[in-house]
């Protein structure tokens, strides 16, 4: 349960906005707790998808220039539009999701930074981007690492640093602005995670592979009359809707729909191994057929870790993208649809979020 601080504060919101959204739900999530908490002034400020996704979901975003690295440089016209949002709110709190560069400057500018990290991003075997990870984040005031192993990693907090279980979206609207026929069930939700941007040409590749096999064979199973209806979200900038075939019982939705929005009328979910999307569905209680990435150079490995804890929830069934075919993908929808829901619920960690959130926020108005 979210505590009020008593007093209304503000804040901002710096969220990576590629190559989907797996740096802008948590944000999202915290968000919307310290809305409960006062939260009286924000705004988000990311790019690509993110900004996309943001406005779509008529949240107050200011949209930088996507960066021509990986992330936004403290010398760079995005930041510089980012130190003019922070002038104009004058934040209590600086919530960074994905951006570590920003956090170096953003101490020096005298702010309170409270930092969103991914765990593959800083624990594990070590390499250069994790180490460096790990200078930068030093400069933040606090560092909350949400996961889906969190309770085996909660010997990890210390120091400035909390492992958390994932932060969890509510649904934004009661009403998604999409239209369901309700008597056309079971219903397939395909969610591709957000986009592609900035992933590199395998994770596209993969991406839109995993698509072009998933929708004929949920058409077949249409015909057949297993699936009543299915609904692709196909993120920010998928380049597939106008080259696939048409299904009549398939939509195919370019718009910034929230999959939390959506999730009262899906039977199952189709989805890559994105640690977001995976806590969604354990904590919804949704089956799910997560498909991980497994041959991206980049990032299969965490792809096929985040579906390999997946995998010990009985609602959840996992492949990888380097055995799939159209015809495995046929059985595996057949058996996704009939895993047990469990009867556990998982954690969230919002609360401890907001919590250290808040924390952070009174300490900075008593000085």
């Amino acid at each position: 349960m979210t505590e009020a601080l008593g007093i209304p504060f503000r804040a901002v919101f710096i969220c990576r906005g590629a190559p989907g959204l797996g740096r802008v739900s948590p944000s999202i999530a915290l968000y919307q707790n310290l809305c409960d908490a006062g939260l009286e002034q924000y705004s988000f400020v990311s790019y690509a998808a993110g900004n996309w996704f943001l406005s779509g979901q008529q949240l107050k975003c200011a949209e930088i220039e996507t960066p021509l690295g990986n992330f936004v440089e403290p010398i760079s016209e995005g930041f510089e539009k980012c130190v003019r949002i922070l002038e104009e709110i004058d934040p209590d709190i600086v919530i960074v999701d994905g951006e570590p560069y920003l956090l170096l400057a953003l101490n020096g500018l005298g702010y309170k930074t409270l930092y969103l990290a991914n765990p593959h991003d800083i624990f594990g075997e070590q390499n250069h981007f994790k180490r460096m990870n790990a200078q930068f984040i030093k400069f933040a005031d606090q560092v909350i690492v949400p996961s889906l192993s969190w309770e085996k990693m909660k010997h990890l907090s210390g120091k400035g640093i909390t492992v958390t279980a994932p932060l969890v979206k509510r649904a934004a609207h009661d009403q998604p602005g999409i239209c369901f026929t309700p008597s056309a069930s079971p219903h397939i939700i395909v969610s591709l995670g957000g986009g592609v941007a900035k992933s590199g040409d395998t994770f596209r590749h993969l991406t839109e592979s995993i698509l072009r096999l998933s929708l004929p064979a949920i058409g077949k199973l249409c015909d057949a009359g297993v699936i009543g209806q299915a609904t692709v979200l196909l993120g920010y900038d998928s380049e597939i809707k106008d080259c696939m075939p048409t299904h009549p019982l398939i939509r195919l939705v370019s718009e910034a729909i929230g999959l939390v929005d959506i999730l009262p009328v899906a039977d199952l979910v189709v989805t890559r191994g994105g640690r977001n999307t995976i806590a969604e569905l354990i904590y919804y209680k949704k089956r799910g057929l997560v498909i991980a990435l497994s041959e991206d150079p980049l990032r299969g490995i965490e792809q096929v870790s985040n579906a390999t804890l997946a995998g010990y929830y009985p609602n959840i069934k996992t492949m990888t993208s380097a055995s799939i075919t159209q015809e495995r993908l046929e059985s595996a929808l057949i058996e996704a649809l009939t895993l047990d829901i469990p009867s556990t619920d998982l954690h969230a960690g919002n609360d401890i979020a907001c919590s250290i959130s808040l924390q952070l926020i009174s300490a900075g108005l008593s000085v």
